[in-house]
């Protein structure tokens, strides 16, 4: 335990277990405010870059709009910098994060499953959606790190981290309520859903209806592993909700709109949906431009590859987090320190908010360049577009602590 003095009281902080850092702030040894930090890592394509989420901030009440949790978030970037962490993540309380620089990266995507008795529910023959089962986790494991390898916005989980072990905890008695896996003919798991509800994020939108049926995570091993999981979901939706919501059921998938379950959903009586939450929701923060980039070099370069530069081109970004200088050409990106010399060097600056959005992906990086920089050149903004491609960012609610 640390112990560090200031001017309004002391910071102490404390470790946890899986990578977990507690903060509070104490005056006349009194805790005042209090925050968790949960550092892990995010998988942007090839790249991977150590995040850290702060969760359960929260103050005392008598203490309250004093400015006490500002201070301990403040001081909690430091902590998350000297950590390692590139990127810092929050999703919560409205209206208030952005005070502290964190800007809003990644929409909520819902996928829609209506009940239609005209639609076929049966599995193929010989296939069965059971309860997870002990024995069942690691080909769950390995069924999520296959699906996500391509995702922006995935965090990758270890064995003993807290998703997996929370998983493997639920009681044999709560389980079938919670996770089923889909096996096929020959007894190989080849899908699972998960509601998640052992997590808050999950509880939380759950509780906002009773005429849908929640899936927190849902993942499958191919097309047709996929289609089969949605049949059988129904079934298990209907077997939970009353008899009186039968009219209006609907399975709520909460996965990533390009996956295996999206494509599926296409072939049933569906509907897509993204909720954007500019004061609140997912929002995200750079904490060190360079470590950010260092982390990202993989995925830069493999996209650089990718497509044909009509010319190569050295460029600096400046934000409020620090520097960094990439080399881009038809070999690839490099980081490199050399200062500005040539004709197609070109200084780039940006908020940490907006080098936050673009590496997410949910906004068109020329667009978000525009915005402060409306006469900037068509052959850069392609450049933008070609290191910070639009997709769809994707985190699972029950990695949301």
């Amino acid at each position: 335990m640390n112990s560090i003095p200031t001017t309004i009281g002391n910071f102490i902080e404390k470790e946890g277990r899986n990578d977990t850092t507690f903060l509070e702030l104490q005056i006349q040894g009194r805790q005042v405010s209090h925050l968790d930090i949960v550092f892990h890592t995010m998988r942007f394509g090839a790249a991977q870059v150590r995040c850290a989420t702060l969760s359960d901030v929260a103050t005392e009440k008598e203490y309250r709009n004093q400015g006490y949790a500002a201070h301990l978030i403040e001081h909690s970037k430091n902590v998350m910098r000297r950590k390692g962490a590139a990127l810092s993540i929050v999703d919560g309380i409205r209206n208030f994060y952005h005070r502290f620089g964190y800007g809003f990266v990644q929409p909520t995507s819902f996928i829609s499953v209506y009940h239609n008795p005209d639609e076929k529910t049966l599995l193929p023959q010989g296939w069965v959606f059971r309860p997870f089962a002990q024995h069942d986790l690691a080909a769950v494991q390995q069924l999520y790190n296959d699906n996500i390898l391509n995702c922006s916005g995935a965090v990758m989980r270890t064995g003993s981290g807290v998703v997996w072990t929370q998983l493997a905890a639920v009681s044999e008695e709560d389980i079938g309520k919670s996770c089923r896996v889909l096996l096929n003919s020959t007894g190989e798991v080849v899908a699972y859903a998960w509601r998640g509800m052992e997590f808050w994020k999950p509880r939380h939108i759950q509780g906002e209806g009773t005429d849908f049926f929640l899936i927190a995570e849902a993942f499958a091993s191919d097309g047709q592993a996929a289609n089969a999981l949605i049949a059988a979901c129904r079934e298990w939706a209907r077997g939970t909700l009353t008899a009186e919501a039968d009219d209006f059921l609907h399975v709520v998938y909460y996965v990533p709109p390009q996956s295996r379950m999206a494509h599926a959903a296409k072939f049933h009586t569906s509907r897509f949906w993204k909720n954007f939450h500019p004061s609140g929701g997912f929002r995200a923060l750079v904490l060190d431009t360079q470590q950010l980039f260092i982390s990202l070099q993989p995925e830069l370069d493999r996209r650089i590859r990718s497509t044909r530069l009509p010319q190569p081109w050295r460029v600096v970004f400046k934000t409020d987090a620090g520097t960094s200088i990439l080399e881009c050409s038809n070999r690839g990106v490099t980081l490199c320190e050399e200062e500005l010399s040539g004709e197609n060097d070109v200084a780039i600056h940006l908020s940490q908010q907006t080098l936050a959005q673009m590496v997410f992906g949910s906004f068109s990086a020329a667009d978000l360049y525009l915005q402060s920089e409306p006469k900037a050149e068509a052959e850069l903004l392609a450049l933008l577009d070609t290191l910070f491609p639009h997709n769809e960012p994707y985190t699972f609610p029950v990695d949301i602590v």
